[in-house]
C-alpha cells in the first residue's frame, strides 16, 4: 500500500536511504481513505480505532 506513495522502496545502504528516499504525497491524499481503508480492506477482522481517555478506560 506504502509503495503508492514511494518512489523507490529498496536501498542498499543508509546512505543510499538518506539520499533517495522520496514519498509523493498526492494533492488530493486523505489518510482516512489513502490509509486506513486501504488497511481494513486487507484486514477487515481488525479494529479500526482504539479510544483510550485520561482514566485509562478503553473502548
Amino acid at each position: 500500500m506504502i509503495n503508492r506513495f514511494l518512489s523507490q522502496t529498496t536501498f542498499s545502504s543508509q546512505e543510499d536511504f538518506i539520499r533517495n528516499l522520496s514519498i509523493e504525497v498526492p494533492e488530493n491524499f486523505n489518510f482516512g481513505y489513502d490509509i486506513v481503508d486501504a488497511w481494513a480492506e486487507r484486514q477487515p477482522d481488525k479494529k479500526a480505532l482504539c479510544w483510550t481517555n485520561d482514566k485509562e478506560e478503553h473502548v
